[in-house]
């Protein structure tokens, strides 16, 4: 679980800057003039109406987030919104998808 202060809450509205899309989420990025990422994950109930499976795709693309926060660029916001077919991926799946969008858009270190 990602500390309090790393999570993008409800009452923060950024401008977002940028936006990607991929057949599995889509990304939004904004600057936030911080020291540190700030990270929101949002799943739909278009995808499942279902809760456990909704917090079981946050868990998922959360988990792949967390693993690669060391690596990324600091003073940005990004929020991942999930799209359909994103429960059939593995962890290892969604980690790679990332890792390979971050770096495409210069996220990377």
């Amino acid at each position: 679980m990602l500390k309090r202060k790393y999570r993008l809450g409800l009452k923060i509205r950024p401008r977002f800057e940028r936006s990607f899309k991929t057949p599995y989420f889509i990304l939004k990025v904004a600057k936030n003039n911080l020291l540190y990422n700030r990270y929101g994950f949002i799943v739909s109930k278009k995808i499942d109406k279902r809760a456990v499976v909704r917090n079981k795709i946050k868990r998922l693309i959360r988990g792949g987030v967390e693993d690669l926060t060391i690596d990324l660029k600091e003073g940005y916001d990004v929020v991942f919104i999930a799209v359909k077919n994103i429960e059939n991926l593995s962890k290892e799946e969604v980690k790679k998808i990332q890792r390979d969008l971050f770096s495409k858009e210069g996220l990377l270190k």
